[in-house]
């Protein structure tokens, strides 16, 4: 009796995001369906306020298209690597055509990680959030399906979305490090040519995501790969930049 209650819950609250209008994992106007391999690298820096800037090291992005039980996967790999030599790196594996998140790992250098599964409306979390502290887990029902915007995936969804002058979404998203559920606001701005590699221009959407963790996330989001070409959001006293290279 539980499980239909909590079916019958699901249903009724799929439906109140059908009606407000939040797009959640598996709406047919999110596809990655033509996406494309890549590799990537950003320049990764901190900007003062006076306009100084401090170089925080490079981070890495590469995209790989597989099959897994009779259907394309995409799975993103992020390295991010500190001026100092260390590491932590970023696993995203998802369906491709729907950007539905499938599983997500994080791992640093210190020993902390975190481990995640997405079935459907199920999540579960393994995690070292302490380095040499056991690792626990958790479990949990969402009330509806969500993307895993907060755990890397990042600009690399929004490219999924419809993108057009004047579009705006709500997007369900899980928090990166609990099951919180969020509902997150994406906005084009419009086209912008930015530096892409080796500094040549390119033409990309600005695309904003204003009440993200990080505050105002900037994305400059291309219509081949690699995609995302440059992100801003703010940090006492200044921003953070990742540029591609």
């Amino acid at each position: 009796m539980r499980w239909l209650a909590e079916a019958l819950m699901a249903a009724a609250l799929s439906a109140c995001a059908a009606t407000r209008g939040v797009v959640t994992a598996g709406d047919q106007a999110v596809s990655g369906a033509a996406f494309q391999p890549y590799d990537n690298v950003w320049s990764w820096e901190f900007i003062r306020a006076d306009g100084t800037v401090k170089p925080q090291g490079t981070w890495t992005d590469e995209l790989r298209i597989e099959s897994a039980g009779g259907r394309r996967v995409g799975r993103r790999t992020q390295e991010q690597r500190l001026p100092d030599g260390r590491k932590i790196v970023t696993v995203n594996v998802f369906d491709l055509e729907t950007l539905a998140p499938l599983e997500r790992d994080w791992r640093v250098f210190d020993g902390r990680f975190t481990h995640v599964e997405f079935r459907g409306r199920e999540v579960e979390r393994q995690a070292v959030r302490k380095p040499g502290e056991p690792p626990q887990t958790e479990r949990a029902v969402l009330p509806e399906k969500v993307f895993d915007f907060n755990g890397g995936m990042y600009g690399l969804l929004l490219r999924a979305f419809p993108l057009r002058q004047g579009y705006t979404a709500t997007f369900a998203a899980i928090a990166e490090d609990d099951n919180r559920l969020q509902q997150l606001r994406l906005v084009v701005r419009g086209r912008e040519t930015v530096p892409g590699r080796g500094g040549a221009p390119i033409a990309t959407w600005r695309v904003e995501v204003p009440e993200s963790d990080y505050g105002l996330m900037t994305f400059w989001l291309s219509d081949e790969p690699p995609y995302i070409i440059k992100l801003t959001f703010p940090m006492q006293g200044g921003i953070i930049s990742y540029r591609t290279a």
